[in-house]
């Protein structure tokens, strides 16, 4: 596994020392997890471009992660189950979903516990960042990695993004939301192209380049402004392309790390709770319980 340390930032009782039932008090601690990912080993070999990443001295790619940890203090009266939740664009939801708890960013309040159903039944609880576009802001649990870089410097390709606006708006951020956008190389690149549908599956209508424009290197501006209901692509090009697999293994390597890791850390001998939800992620639902194996993500 890639994990190297954790540097834990906050630790604090839950409910000051409220015990939920036979499992008794629990705490939380915050901190960055650490990673060193050997690129020559088989089984980081599908990361896209790990080979093009930056490495330490001891030839590892350097990543981190926002790292989130709810546990039993007396690790005897926990179920010796870890339950990892992987985040929904940087929101923690297990909370949520299992303790019908409000989705706050730490929680902190018996309103922010719920029904305390996890805690109740024993459950260690963790959380990991995972996605490098999320911005380190209210909370949110993000991943920071390096950027792939050619032999002659910085490596460059195509970005296409696409929006469905609910109401006009003159311009558009390249992200989801507030998210970091992979920003345009060159504001005034004559190739960069926008197209709009009526719906999906209709044919895509070119605009001209000279209606629209780059605002700045991650927005968007359109004449006359955008559309609701309409759908927008924007095909352009981007430079530093970020190791957004990495992500994936930071997943892999913290569910491995928090099972078997040294017994300096780990030392409440957790077990991973059999995965019953087939990807790791879907768009627009609730992020999948449970860590799943590293898999491509291309440029």
């Amino acid at each position: 596994m890639a994990v190297t340390s954790l540097e834990i930032t906050h630790q604090s009782l839950v409910l000051d020392g409220h015990a939920f039932g036979p499992a008794g008090a629990y705490e939380k601690i915050a901190g960055v997890l650490r990673f060193g990912v050997d690129p020559t080993h088989p089984a980081n070999q599908v990361i896209t471009d790990l080979a093009l990443a930056p490495r330490n001295d001891a030839g590892l790619v350097e990543s981190s992660a926002d790292f989130y940890l709810l546990r039993p203090v007396d690790p005897a009266r926990g179920n010796r189950r870890l339950l990892l939740d992987v985040p929904n664009r940087g929101r923690k939801v297990a909370l949520g979903m299992f303790n019908s708890a409000v989705r706050v960013p730490d929680p902190t309040t018996a309103d922010d516990f719920g029904n305390g159903f996890l805690m109740r039944h024993g459950y260690t609880v963790a959380w990991c960042g995972w996605q490098h576009d999320v911005p380190r802001q209210d909370g949110l649990q993000a991943l920071t990695v390096p950027v792939a870089r050619g032999e002659h410097g910085p490596i460059s390709g195509p970005v296409l993004c696409e929006w469905r606006p609910n109401s006009r708006v003159a311009s558009l951020p390249m992200a989801d939301r507030y998210h970091l956008a992979q920003p345009t190389a060159d504001l005034t690149d004559p190739a960069a192209r926008l197209t709009v549908r009526d719906y999906a599956g209709a044919r895509a209508v070119a605009i001209a380049r000279g209606a629209w424009r780059f605002a700045d290197p991650t927005h968007v501006a359109l004449d006359g402004g955008f559309e609701p209901g309409k759908i927008y692509e924007l095909v352009y090009r981007a430079e530093n392309p970020p190791l957004v697999g990495l992500g994936l293994l930071a997943v892999r390597d913290a569910a491995a790390w928090l099972r078997s890791g040294p017994a300096g850390w780990c030392w409440w001998s957790v077990q991973v709770a059999p995965a019953r939800i087939p990807c790791l992620v879907s768009r627009g639902r609730p992020a999948p319980m449970i860590a799943a194996s590293c898999s491509r993500a291309a440029w």
